[in-house]
């Protein structure tokens, strides 16, 4: 089984409705509505179920107005910034959760919780496919540096080093599940 673990309007798959992958999200006002409405921080699935997970979190905080991306039914966006919305369709399909969070911490503890989430349902042999963004303040390093559980395998930059607004570079990480470390006197 392949899990979408926060699939938006499933903006990255070219195919957007395959029979072979779970779509998640917990927005009901979606364009492209997810399989199932379920947190990825309270997942309902087994441990260790799922062959392999995409999670796409959102990587900005406190952006309740940010011009490149849109809110779940596109209003928000289409109001503030009408000629761009009419120049470029597919910005209004985007979403990110950007405006969910209010500070850094609070992005850094959604991660952590959808971290160990996904880390429970996931095969041993699975594998995590991380997107992350450095349009923020938080890099990639400190974004990984939440996935300890994880041994990074592969790391791929998409799009240019230049994207959007300036010194940004999109990145999917390939993540493998380490063995937890138990202490022997507790078994």
């Amino acid at each position: 089984m392949i899990l979408d673990a926060g699939c938006g309007n499933r903006c990255m798959w070219q195919i957007k409705d395959s029979e072979n992958i779970i779509y998640i999200d917990i927005e009901r006002q979606l364009q492209n509505k997810p399989n199932l409405f379920a947190s990825n921080t309270a997942l309902p699935f087994k441990n260790n179920s799922v062959d392999t997970i995409f999670f796409d979190p959102p990587f900005k905080w406190n952006c309740d107005d940010h011009p490149f991306f849109s809110f779940p039914n596109g209003n928000l966006r289409n109001e503030k910034y009408p000629q761009m919305a009419q120049n470029d369709n597919r910005l209004v399909t985007q979403y990110y959760g950007i405006e969910r969070y209010k500070t850094r911490s609070e992005l850094a503890a959604y991660l952590y919780r959808a971290e160990k989430e996904l880390y429970r349902v996931l095969k041993p042999d699975g594998c995590l496919w991380l997107r992350w963004c450095t349009m923020t303040a938080m890099d990639h390093n400190n974004a990984l540096g939440i996935f300890t559980n994880w041994q990074q395998m592969m790391q791929h930059e998409i799009g240019s080093a230049k994207r959007y607004t300036g010194e940004t570079a999109s990145y999917w990480f390939m993540l493998m599940k380490k063995p937890l470390q138990y202490d022997q006197k507790t078994l």
